[in-house]
Order: structure tokens, then sequence, then C-alpha cells
């Protein structure tokens, strides 16, 4: 049966509570086993007790330690009044995940107030481990895939993709196409430079000087107009031909042994077109 209070008031005041808790503990030590410890006995039995995931051996294999010593003590009053509770060892947990089991374990004492209740709050303690382990499953098994895709990722990289006539016609097109349009943004950029800075170009230049040689010749009309020079040995020379003396030669010394063998050959064709 449910046995509810009223405020501090009890509705069985005359309950035996110390054999209620002796029931109790005697059921508890059936169920927990070398799990339950005891710490006292009298006058309220306090005792301790390891409680950790439901699939232990599937912690084990992740190499997962979580796990709560949970102390527990009832009051004079109990199980019409909340027991103590206090986790002497909590591994494996993360600070808000403690705080939200406290919470679970206050409101699992409020509903099951006037019963005996330990095993309700190890069912709870239970159940916050489970959640807390599934979420360190999966944290390490989205590390594991990840890293396998990054081996994935490096393995590919280091072969590299084979090059065949058609992959290498079509990076050639794209290389380019891409050349091109470099060619094309650098000539833009640079027409607006001098356009900028009023610069003229080597060709517009050029350009412009050859229209402009076509127009000098078109104003003299025949085209066949040759710039004299003055040549002072030319004058002199008109200005008395037959005055004019020959220049004597000059006479150059040579020396032969520079020549070796080939000057004496040289020699006997000069004697020879005496002859």
């Amino acid at each position: 049966y449910r046995r509810r209070v009223h405020g501090d008031t009890p509705l069985y005041p005359d309950m035996n509570h110390l054999e209620e808790q002796a029931n109790e503990l005697e059921a508890l030590q059936s169920i927990f086993c070398d799990e339950l410890r005891m710490v006292q006995e009298t006058p309220n039995a306090c005792f301790e007790i390891d409680i950790g995931p439901s699939d232990p051996a599937q912690a084990a294999e992740h190499g997962l330690n979580i796990k709560i010593k949970c102390m527990f003590q009832f009051t004079p009053q109990y199980p019409e009044s909340a027991p103590s509770v206090q986790f002497s060892e909590a591994r494996g947990l993360q600070p808000h995940e403690v705080d939200a089991l406290e919470e679970d374990l206050e409101r699992t004492m409020q509903e099951t107030l006037g019963d005996a209740m330990i095993f309700h709050l190890v069912n709870t303690i239970k159940e916050t481990l489970d959640r807390a382990f599934d979420a360190r499953v999966a944290e390490i098994d989205a590390e594991a895939a990840r890293r396998a895709e990054a081996a994935r990722i490096a393995e590919e990289a280091s072969r590299g993709t084979p090059v065949t006539r058609e992959l290498f016609l079509q990076w050639k097109a794209k290389f380019d196409r891409e050349m091109l349009d470099l060619e094309a943004e650098e000539s833009a950029r640079k027409k607006a430079d001098d356009a900028r800075l009023g610069r003229v170009s080597g060709k517009a230049i050029f350009l412009g000087g050859m229209a402009g040689a076509g127009d000098d010749d078109g104003d003299d009309g025949d085209g066949d107009d040759v710039e004299e020079i003055d040549d002072p040995a030319a004058g002199a020379a008109g200005a008395g031909p037959a005055d004019a003396a020959e220049p004597e030669p000059t006479l150059v010394a040579v020396d032969a042994s520079m020549f070796g063998e080939d000057m004496a050959d040289l020699s006997d064709l000069s004697d020879d077109d005496d002859d």
C-alpha cells in the first residue's frame, strides 16, 4: 500500500519505521549484493551502493568509466520522510549532468514518499548514467568517423588522380582560357592606366610617325626629292679635277714570321703573277 504524509504529520503514526527500514535494507542487500556496503547499522542504517550504466560490458568495450558511489541513510521517520542522499564519487559525469541528477532524485523522492524508495532512486541514477554513456559513445563514434574520413582523403591525395589524354586536354583547354582571360584583364588594366595618366603607347607613337612621314611625302608631289649634303671633299674635287694630285699609296711593313708557311705560299703566288 502507499502511505502519504500531510505536512510533517504522518498518516500512519503507529508505523514501525525501524522495522520498515530493516525490511527494505534486507531486500536491498539481496538485490545489490557486493555492490552494497554498510557504513552504519544503528540507530539508522547508512550504506553505500556502487551504481554504473545498465550495460557494464558495453561501457568496458568503449573504455568508459562512468559510475557513482552513492551513500544513503535512513532518517528516523523514513519512509515517510526522504532519506539522506550523498554522492561520495561521481566519475565520467559533467557538472551539469550531476546537477540534473540531483533534480531528478528530488523529484523521485517526492513521487515515492511514503514507500520504500531506495530502489527507485538507484534506478533514477542508472537512467542518468545511461544517458551520459550514450552521449559519450556518440562522441566517440563521431570522432572515429571523422578520423576515418580524414584518413581516406589523405590516402586519395597520396595516390593522386591518373592522368589520361582526355583529362589532360580538358585541363589544357581550361588553362588556356584562364591565360587568355588574364591577358585580356592585364591589357584592359594597362589601357585604363595609360588613359588615366595621359600616356601614349609605343605602338601608337610608331603608327603616328608612319602617318606623318606619309603626309610629308605627299606634299612634295613627286616623292623623288633627295636631301643634298655638302661634302667638302667633293667640293674640292669639283673645283679642279685636273689640278688635284693623286694620293700616293702607303706601304705597310708585314712580319712574315707571323704567318708561317702560308706567307711563303703567298710569295710564290706573287712570283707567278709577275711571270
